[in-house]
């Protein structure tokens, strides 16, 4: 099914109707799914300046659906209690990339495709268990700051200061933030992308971060809690 749906792709280059806002939010053929991953509920993080936005899964296809309605219920109505403690979370393997790029006056969708084994897609365990961002200390400081409703600036001095002073070095670490995919670069801003970001420190001295606007996170917290006693 990736490999089809790739070479359709090619046959249709230029084509009206091929960028990818055209894409479908999901595509099933048996027990296999294919899903954009646009934030809606499901997101990827970016690969360099690609945009990984489809990627497969061999979950079952009705779960994946249900996501997807249940998503777009919480945000038109207040419908609470749809995802249970939500703590285990879809597998998905990469498939599809995309950048704008520019030929002369002409502009649209590169794509890259991400080719994987038949043998690894089908052994591939369909979910897994959630757990949130494992941080740094200085990642951790910075997502504190964040949280508390601070501006992050790149251009501030103090803030290369402060990260070089970490031992880190400052390109390094901004894309070490943006990649965990809750935070975003916006001008010269660092930005939340989450509805309710949380830092917390792990009984074992771990930093974790997450959105926990569903409660998930002090759902994850409290079955850590509870296996530690058991």
């Amino acid at each position: 099914m990736r490999e089809a749906l790739f070479f359709f792709i090619e046959e249709n280059q230029r084509t009206k109707g091929f960028g990818v806002g055209s894409f479908p939010q999901l595509i099933v053929c048996g027990n296999y799914s294919l899903v954009k991953m646009n934030g809606y509920p499901y997101s990827a993080p970016m690969n360099s300046d690609f945009w990984n936005f489809y990627a497969s899964s061999n979950a079952n296809p009705i779960l994946l659906i249900l996501e997807l309605i249940w998503t777009r219920l919480s945000y038109q109505i207040n419908v609470e209690n749809l995802w249970g403690d939500d703590l285990s979370i879809e597998n998905f393997a990469p498939f599809l990339s995309a950048k704008i790029k520019t030929v002369g006056d002409l502009a649209g969708w590169e794509y890259k495709y991400t080719p994987i084994s038949e043998d690894t897609l089908k052994e591939r365990a369909a979910a897994g268990e959630w757990s949130p961002t494992i941080v740094s200390s200085a990642q951790f400081v910075i997502f504190n700051r964040l949280c508390n409703g601070a501006e992050e600036s790149i251009d501030d001095k103090s803030l290369r200061e402060y990260i070089e002073k970490e031992g880190e070095d400052f390109d390094h670490f901004i894309e070490s933030l943006t990649s965990t995919g809750l935070i975003a670069l916006k001008d010269d801003k660092l930005q939340l992308t989450t509805y309710e970001c949380q830092c917390v420190i792990l009984p074992d001295g771990r930093f974790a971060v997450a959105d926990n606007n569903s409660g998930r996170l002090t759902r994850w917290i409290n079955k850590q809690i509870e296996q530690n006693k058991a």
